[in-house]
């Protein structure tokens, strides 16, 4: 439920376990290369338990930020730890249009908990000094095709290495109108 997401959201960042059937995760990814895909994509950034869970979190209607798709070749690259900052606050939902395994790679990852201490000298720390987090504190988002997840966007994540490609769409919705992008590594837009 919404409240459920917006809990888990509040304590650790993040909200996992939910899931798009594998179908239509590769109905939507095979229409991404047609003309449909914008109206598709919006279609599904106002789905009603994705609009109810921002709300909750969020404390006010959400804003559709952005919406990326990102479509990646494989990367033998460490982790990049970082954290966003989109607006007053913010949450991005993840929808895996690929596997993300723990074999193959390409997973998301974040430090459940590390949102809550946005101050700006800890946010400037944070991305100055690249601190890599304690490998007891990751928690790893793998899964099939469909796979859906929360995240606030000031939880310290990062993507890992990855032997295939890695094909995510992201959909950001803030409060307030978004102020900063991507700190690092800027993903492409659809």
């Amino acid at each position: 439920s919404p409240s459920n997401v917006a809990q888990d959201l509040g304590r650790d960042g993040v909200s996992t376990g939910y899931c798009m059937d594998e179908d239509s995760a590769e109905a939507l990814l095979a229409d991404l290369t047609t003309n449909n895909a914008k109206r598709l994509v919006n279609k599904l950034a106002q789905n009603d338990f994705l609009l109810d869970s921002a709300k909750a979190y969020l404390g006010a209607e959400p804003i559709i930020a952005c919406i990326y798709l990102r479509d990646e070749q494989p990367s033998d690259q460490p982790p990049k730890w970082h954290f966003d900052v989109s607006g007053l606050r913010s949450v991005s939902v993840f929808l895996y249009l690929s596997p993300h395994t723990e074999r193959d790679g390409g997973y998301h990852q974040c430090v459940p908990g590390s949102h809550r201490d946005p101050s700006p000298l800890t946010l400037f720390k944070r991305f100055l000094h690249g601190q890599n987090p304690a490998s007891a504190s990751i928690l790893k988002v793998a899964g099939d095709v469909g796979t859906l997840f929360f995240e606030d966007t000031e939880v310290m994540h990062a993507k890992s290495a990855h032997s295939g490609i890695r094909k995510i769409l992201q959909i950001q919705y803030c409060i307030g109108k978004p102020i900063l992008g991507y700190l690092l590594d800027p993903p492409a837009t659809i």
